[in-house]
């Protein structure tokens, strides 16, 4: 079974892209937050959950687009 990492994801002229993950979902959140606080919008920024391989990551952000 996979282990559950967290990505954030971040939406750049419409295409959503990995930028930064971890295992702990807290870490993820405190990158979005600096994100955030560098003028990205909100909407523009999401933690997606996934397995630790990059097909897992990369086949999410394909459905995402």
């Amino acid at each position: 079974m996979a282990t559950t990492y967290y990505t954030l994801a971040v939406r750049e002229n419409g295409v959503w892209e990995a930028q930064f993950g971890d295992y702990d979902r807290e870490v993820v959140a405190y990158e979005k937050s600096d994100y955030r606080d560098h003028g990205y919008s909100a909407r523009d920024l999401k933690i997606i959950r996934t397995g630790d391989s990059w097909d897992e990551i990369d086949a999410c952000l394909a459905a995402m687009n």
